[in-house]
């Protein structure tokens, strides 16, 4: 699955020759550890750069800018959002978890790879809106929800992608979808 994301990922880049960082994401600082937040890594990452996410709990944090974040198991973000990126070369978030997921305004390629949702309430899992690119590869989406899944005026594509709401057998409303789609 990597190397389908890794051609992915270099079937949408140009020929770009630049230097990559690689920064550790840790909530126990320690010898190694570059960052405690991963919100702080991402404000220091520079174009194409990696991010190491070490399992643990991260606050809220957003994405503008085309850099990789790779999480390990056990890797719990708070809420993470996606916007307003522009770049040639992808946003890659890989083997994260996420109570909720906001892909927004992005004209730049996103690449969300191999993602577990955890049990959530309230809002939609993964909501999506005006995106031009969006790739959603090896997801498992079971949450108790009315919409796991929103998607508004995007182009998506889906590989190995299960969306199960829960709603429906919790709380008998029959009225309950685990994707929704619309736009023009």
């Amino acid at each position: 699955m990597k190397l389908a994301l890794a051609s992915l990922a270099l079937s949408v880049a140009p020929a770009v020759s630049f230097a990559q960082t690689t920064f550790v994401v840790d909530d126990d600082p320690g010898p190694g550890v570059d960052f405690t937040e991963l919100s702080d890594a991402v404000a220091a990452a520079g174009l194409g750069d990696l991010i190491e996410v070490r399992a643990g709990n991260y606050g809220p944090t957003t994405i503008t800018r085309s850099v990789t974040v790779m999480g390990e198991p056990g890797a719990f973000v708070d809420s993470l959002t996606v916007e307003n990126h522009f770049g040639r070369l992808p946003v890659v978030i890989a083997d994260l978890r996420t109570s909720f997921l906001l892909l927004r305004d992005n004209l730049g390629p996103v690449i969300f790879d191999g993602s577990s949702a955890p049990w959530t309430f309230g809002a939609s899992f993964v909501d999506v809106d005006n995106c031009d690119l969006l790739w959603l590869q090896g997801l498992r989406m079971t949450v108790r929800s009315v919409t796991p899944l929103e998607v508004q005026d995007s182009t998506v594509f889906m590989d190995d992608v299960v969306v199960r709401s829960f709603f429906t057998a919790a709380w008998g409303d029959d009225g309950a979808t685990g994707v929704t789609i619309g736009g023009g």
